[in-house]
């Protein structure tokens, strides 16, 4: 027995061996291209391991093998070519329903953070340093590389969980709005996500998305739709699919067509909590960033979608952004009935810079240094208008708009604004306190 028992641990062995090389095989790909994945398509495959053994022998072999064999042979024998090449197809049909079958479950991709560069260079140092192991020099490059990947991790979490500091991100989404506040202790609230009416192009999963996973946003807090125009609400399903937000907030008052209707699919099918918002309405879970619904009013009288924009006021200590939505001048004239709530650092000016907003008794109460315009480059409602901009210029104010300068990033730290944008040739002069 004692003779049996080193002979059967050497046989268990053998067998368990091309096992665990096959696994490693498997294994190793998905371990050095998931990195790439997440970079890419802000993904990782967990279906993988399951999906590689049976769908690399269809598509990898035999479809490959069947192509390749008729086009040598489709020179001298046609026939025998297209045979071949409809065998290969009858392969393929299988194949991809496999993929589809296999794609289908939610946790078949994960959604993940987007590394920047230098994430994803220390992530391929780590690996390389690990497949290097036994030589020299490879410990100090995985301490090296680790300890990088852990202080940035480190300034990850404080930016997310700690940074007591106001950030209001406005994005480029073409003719729409779409901003990220990003306020103290991590809160995250999505004003609008763009969209193109009548068009494939989703600015959710697009821009907006992307964005939010850069920024290692992974949940939002809430999502904001100032009104059911497409190109301010278009992207929103994607991001309630995505995003899984802990509350949806609007004015109650409905959109049409085909993308209000997509909206409501999404709404409906997420577990969102929605909440309909007046001037006024409480805001307890963001008393901290002293988040302020202006607008719309509780009683109505609003002359237009447009004019029903809900309206929101955030400060962060002495420093305030106004989001505005497309109201105009009724909205602005019923805001102007309290002017005290209005004064603004920072306006995201209303209505795309349209001749039916910014009012100059509206321009002046807000009285903001840096005006935002959302626009579309070259867009066919001609916006922003001149006499809107030269309103604004005339004032001091320094304006920038979305299709000149891309996406336009407000911080406030304390008492401090900073501005960034992500094309060059973009400022502001430097402001003069208090702000």
């Amino acid at each position: 027995m004692r003779d049996a028992a080193p002979g059967a641990g050497r046989a268990g062995s053998l067998l368990a061996g091309p096992s665990a090389l096959s696994r490693a095989r498997l294994t190793l790909p998905l371990v050095g291209t998931a990195p790439l994945t997440a970079f890419h398509f802000h993904q990782v495959s967990l279906v993988g391991l399951v999906a590689n053994p049976l769908t690399i022998p269809i598509f990898g072999s035999a479809v490959v093998v069947l192509g390749l064999a008729g086009a040598v042979v489709e020179p001298l024998a046609p026939g025998a070519a297209a045979a071949l090449f409809r065998a290969a197809g009858l392969v393929l049909r299988p194949g991809i329903w496999l993929v589809h079958t296999l794609a289908r479950p939610a946790w078949a991709a994960l959604d993940v953070p987007i590394p920047s560069v230098l994430e994803l260079a220390l992530v391929y140092v780590l690996l390389a340093a690990l497949l290097w192991w036994p030589r020299r020099g490879a410990r100090t490059l995985a301490v090296v590389a680790l300890a990088g990947l852990l202080a940035d991790v480190g300034s990850w979490v404080h930016e997310r969980g700690f940074a007591e500091r106001l950030r209001v991100t406005f994005l480029d989404v073409g003719q729409g709005d779409a901003a990220v506040v990003e306020l103290p202790a991590g809160r995250v609230i999505v004003v609008d996500a763009g969209g193109f009416p009548g068009g494939d192009f989703d600015t959710g999963a697009a821009v907006v998305g992307p964005f939010l996973w850069t920024r290692k946003i992974l949940r939002v807090d809430a999502l904001a739709m100032t009104h059911a125009h497409p190109d301010h609400s278009g992207g929103l399903p994607y991001l309630l699919e995505h995003f899984r937000p802990r509350e949806f907030w609007w004015t109650g008052v409905p959109g049409e067509g085909v993308e209000w209707e997509r909206l409501r699919a999404a709404l409906a099918a997420s577990d969102t909590r929605v909440r309909v918002l007046a001037a006024g309405a409480p805001l307890a879970d963001f008393a901290r960033a002293a988040v302020e619904v202006l607008h719309p009013p509780a009683d109505g009288g609003y002359a237009s979608l447009n004019d029903s924009s809900l309206t929101l006021r955030v400060r962060a200590g002495a420093t305030a952004v106004l989001l505005t939505g497309d109201i105009e001048i009724r909205a602005e004239q019923r805001l102007l009935l309290a002017p005290a709530r209005l004064p603004a650092a920072v306006l995201k000016v209303p209505h795309h810079g349209s001749r039916t907003s910014s009012t100059p008794a509206f321009v002046d109460a807000v009285a903001p240094r840096v005006a935002i315009m959302s626009v579309g480059a070259d867009n066919r409602y001609h916006l922003p208008s001149r006499e809107v901009e030269a309103r604004y210029q005339a004032r001091g104010t320094c304006l920038l708009r979305t299709d000149r300068c891309g996406a336009i990033t407000i911080d406030v730290d304390g008492e401090r604004l900073t501005l960034d944008t992500m094309r060059a040739g973009c400022a502001c002069p430097p402001p003069t306190p208090p702000w």
